[in-house]
């Protein structure tokens, strides 16, 4: 999700329910965290 598309971007994590943690810090952020060498973390 984009920040500046979302009025709560931390909200969508509940639509993403059912998908596993990798999957959920992925689309959460977990990739430019990734490329940016920073630690990524699922909030649930």
């Amino acid at each position: 999700p984009h920040p500046e598309g979302l009025a709560d971007p931390v909200s969508y994590v509940e639509e993403l329910e059912g998908l596993s943690d990798e999957t959920v810090r992925k689309i959460m952020g977990g990739n430019l965290a990734r490329l940016m060498g920073v630690e990524d973390r699922v909030l649930r």
